[in-house]
This record gives structure tokens, sequence and C-alpha cells, in this order.
């Protein structure tokens, strides 16, 4: 099976760290190189003079307030409803959360639909979204998920009355990222509500937390629970200024992009956001889905890291001076076959036919990647 493996860079200066030639950047010896404890930074020679350190990546996380708020979720057998952006999902599972809901009734709402190709087999993006809910250990079916575009007007009385079944008399939590829909399903969801309790709606404290939780009682013993969003904090949207986050979020629906990539040729992703590299294999076609105010160019440079940093220190819109330490690097093999995607979290994905290619990616730090079977499949 397909895996990413990071490439050792050096954590000063975000050089590939090699033991080959102690005149070339990124020299390291080859004992520390091979046998270094893969989590703790690493250094090349000239930069370990200096001292300089960054942090490694983190993925994304739950505080420990919402941990205790979803065991006594799990604890009073709850309904949850998990809703996430079927734009970009894939790396936004925390595994803590995972281990806790464990065999949990999840119905997942898969909100912005409205942003993926109208082609696209809403049969097979079910599955698709199912299936990394089980890869995350977390009990979905297919018939769990619910495809919807979530906007103020927009009627989910179908999606209720499948909750208030599921739910048993139990209470429900609605959890998902920061940016997923969540607030705008529970306001649709407020816009048919019918209270038939004696308590009012209110937003408090959740007991023994600091979090701010909106309770909707659903009769005179269970409510809804409308939770905090979890920190994207592995996703390109948390490492972008305001300028770039504009162009980077889809308004509308994504127009698919067709490139074709020989080796050595890389595309890059915006203003100095991320690029692929094929760096072994025949010619490849690829499809990208990203935004459509996104720009990508393709370049050809025979050193590809070079390349492309001289490229980025050229932009002059970004939020900051960019180096390459302000970037991870990964190598990805492709062992399987047929239409596979690999994508980065917050900013899109790129289909291609698999056949045994390697592909170098670099993104901003801290950012999660994926390799999965095809998100969008065209109906029959």
């Amino acid at each position: 099976m397909s895996q990413f493996n990071v490439v050792r860079r050096c954590y000063g200066c975000g050089a590939v760290l090699q033991s080959e030639d102690p005149k070339a950047k990124g020299y390291i010896g080859h004992e520390l190189l091979e046998n270094g404890p893969l989590g703790a930074p690493l250094f090349c020679e000239e930069c370990w003079k200096t001292t300089r350190y960054n942090s490694a990546p983190s993925g994304a996380k739950a505080s420990d307030d919402f941990l205790s708020m979803l065991r006594d979720a799990r604890a009073s057998d709850a309904l949850i409803v998990y809703v996430v952006n079927l734009f970009s999902f894939e790396c936004s599972f925390i595994p803590e959360v995972n281990e806790i809901l464990g065999e949990s009734k999840i119905l997942v709402i898969a909100n912005k639909r409205d942003l993926l190709p109208k082609k696209a087999d809403d049969g097979w993006l079910r599955s698709y979204v199912a299936g990394h809910f089980r890869k995350s250990k977390l009990n979905v079916g297919k018939d769990d998920v619910y495809l919807l575009s979530l906007r103020s007007a927009m009627d989910i009385s179908d999606v209720v009355k499948k909750i208030d079944a599921a739910r048993k008399g139990h209470d429900v939590y609605v959890i998902g990222a920061a940016g997923a829909g969540k607030t705008v399903f529970v306001n649709a969801y407020l816009r048919g509500y019918a209270n038939r309790s004696n308590r009012n709606v209110s937003i408090a404290k959740y007991p023994k937390t600091s979090l701010n939780v909106m309770t909707i009682p659903l009769d005179s013993s269970s409510s809804l629970f409308d939770t905090p969003g979890t920190s994207p904090e592995n996703s390109l949207l948390s490492k972008v200024g305001p300028m770039q986050l504009h162009g980077l979020v889809p308004q509308m629906e994504i127009k698919p992009r067709q490139y074709a990539l020989a080796e050595k040729e890389k595309l890059v992703f915006g203003e100095g956001l991320a690029t692929v590299t094929l760096t072994k294999g025949k010619r490849t076609a690829m499809t990208v889905y990203c935004s459509n105010d996104l720009p990508i160019a393709k370049r050809l440079g025979n050193k590809l890291e070079d390349a492309f940093f001289k490229l980025v220190r050229q932009i002059g819109n970004a939020p900051k001076e960019i180096s390459p330490s302000d970037f991870d690097a990964f190598d990805i093999d492709v062992e399987e076959t047929g239409q596979r995607d690999i994508g980065i979290e917050g900013l899109g994905w790129f289909s291609f036919p698999a056949s045994g290619q390697s592909f170098r990616l670099y993104v901003r730090k801290g950012v999660s990647l994926y390799i999965s079977t095809p998100k969008i499949k065209a109906k029959r």
C-alpha cells in the first residue's frame, strides 16, 4: 500500500539531509541520518552551529474539555451528528475523538456538496465518505451519510426525521471541525424546531468544562448539544493570511483542471502554498480539484527544491518572507493500480492513474496529506 515517507530535512535551513557530500547543502553524518529518532528535529552541520529550531508538524487536535464532553456522550448512548466539509475532510479526524466514540451511532452530514462537480455520482460520494469514517474506526455506513449544501433557507426536514428516529430518545451531540458548516446546520435545524418541553434553548458552559454549548431541548429529558468546532491546525487554511485564504476557499462549483506531468515537472499551487513533482514514472495525466481562483503553474527544474524556493522567494503577495524551513517535504511511491487521489488538507486534491510513479510534495509545515481511492466518479 502506498504511504507518504517523510523526506528528512534540516530544521534550520530546510535543505534535504544527505550524508554523501560534506560540501553540499544538507550534509549530516551518516549514522545520525540513518538512526536518529524520526520525530526529533535534525540539523545539517552548517545549521547546527547556529542552533536554529523549528516546531515539528502537528495534526488536528481537540481540547481536554471537548474530549470530556464526548465521554459524557458515549456514556449516555447519545447519537453523534458529525458534520464534515465534503471538499476537504480526509485529514480532519482526531485519534482521541475516534477512540472515545468507538461504536457510537453516528450520522454524517457531508456539507458543501455544491462545491463538487454536478456530474459526480452521489452514491459513490456517500460510500467514499463512509469509507473514510470506517478507516478511522468509526461506525458509519453509506446509508448514514447525507450530502447537503447547507444554506440559510435549506429544508433539512428529512434529516431531522432521521435524527429523531436514530436517537431513540437519547441526547444528540453535533460535532465537526471549525468551518465545516456545523453552525449553519444547527440554524437550519432551529428553523423547523418545535419545543415540546418546559425548558428553553440556552447557551451556557457545559458541565465541568469551559466550553460554551448551545442546548436545544428535544423532550423532557433529552437535548441536542451544539458543540464548539474542533481545531483545523493541520489544514492549509490555518497557515495562510486573509489575502491567500480568499483564493484558497472555493466559492462555487469546482471546475477540474487537466495537466500532464513528465519526470521532473512540477505543479506549483498559489503563492508558495504547495508543490508536487513527478520524480519518477512515465508521463502522467492529472486532474486537479481546487478553488477556481487558485493559480496553478507548471514548472520544470533539474534541481527540484532550488527551483521551487527560488519561485517562492520572488512572490510579492506572500504573507511573510518564506524560506525552505517553512515547508515539510514528503515522498510517495505509489504501489496501487487504478485511479488514485493525493490530497492536501485545505487545498484540494489531484487524481491520476496509478502506475508505479513517485511524487515529492512540499506543503506548509504542519499540513496533512492523504492518498485514497478517487473522490469523484461520474454518474453512469
